[in-house]
């Protein structure tokens, strides 16, 4: 897909063995450099959308149809069936993962960009990379 790079993959769809063909979306811990971890990496997507686990599984389960499993647990998890929207949000959370690592590395770039000439350079960029 033109335009569209993904760089970092660290989210992935494993199928489970016990409940196809659902699957639950894994993180590759190996390609995050993250020091010192504790807690559970399931709400990783969470905090990459900006919202809460909560809303996050109430979208999971309202958008993608998926099934939240271990209800009243401290951490239910979303199983998805595999299907171009579960690929298209495991796109979308590589991306994510992707913008939050170039922003570690560029952390004076907001101070020196202002949102419109972001967005003039975004359109710019966009328009090259679309042209039929």
């Amino acid at each position: 897909m033109e335009g569209v790079r993904i760089l970092i993959k660290v989210f992935y769809y494993d199928e489970s063995p016990v409940n196809p063909p659902y699957g639950i979306l894994r993180v590759d811990v190996e390609k995050i450099p993250h020091g010192k971890m504790s807690g559970s990496w399931n709400i990783l997507p969470a905090r990459l959308l900006g919202i809460n686990y909560a809303d996050y599984l109430r979208f999971c389960r309202d958008v993608l149809n998926a099934q939240i499993v271990g209800k009243n647990t401290k951490y239910p998890i979303p199983y998805f069936r595999q299907s171009n929207e579960t690929q298209q949000f495991i796109r979308l959370l590589n991306k994510r993962v992707e913008l939050l690592f170039w922003e570690r590395d560029h952390p004076t770039f907001w101070d020196r960009v202002s949102e419109k000439e972001f967005e003039e350079e975004y359109v710019k960029v966009w328009e090259q990379t679309n042209r039929k």
